[in-house]
C-alpha cells in the first residue's frame, strides 16, 4: 500500500480539509508570525543565542523552549491571563520548537 506524505498532496488541499472539517483556517497567518518570531529572537540574542545554532547543546536549547512554555503557564493564570497574551506565548512557543527542529537538522 501506498500512502502520500502531506508534501505529497496537492496545494491547499490540507488549508481546505481544515476549513472545511473544523471552519477555520488551518494557516491563519501563524506561520508567518512563527517565521517573524524567529527573526526576533535572531535579532534580540543573536544567531548563535538561538535554539537554531547547530552547534548549541540541545539541552540549552530546551532550557529555552521550557521557558516559553512557562509563559504560557502564567498566561493561563487567572490573574496574568488573556486570549492574547496567550496567543503570543503560543507562538513564541511554536518558532523556539521549530528553532530546535532547525537546530537538530542543521538546516541553515
Amino acid at each position: 500500500m501506498t500512502t502520500l506524505s502531506p508534501s505529497d498532496w496537492p496545494d491547499g488541499v490540507l488549508t481546505r480539509l481544515h476549513r472545511e472539517l473544523w471552519g477555520v483556517d488551518f494557516k491563519a497567518g501563524v506561520f508567518d508570525q512563527v517565521e517573524g518570531e524567529l527573526e526576533r529572537a535572531i535579532v534580540k540574542h543573536t544567531f548563535d543565542g538561538t535554539p537554531m545554532n547547530k552547534t548549541k547543546d540541545i539541552r540549552d536549547s530546551y532550557i529555552i523552549l521550557a521557558e516559553e512554555v512557562g509563559e504560557v503557564a502564567r498566561a493561563l493564570t487567572y490573574d496574568e491571563g488573556s486570549k492574547e497574551n496567550l496567543r503570543d506565548e503560543l507562538i513564541q512557543v511554536a518558532a523556539m520548537a521549530v528553532a530546535m527542529v532547525i537546530g537538530l537538522d542543521g538546516n541553515v
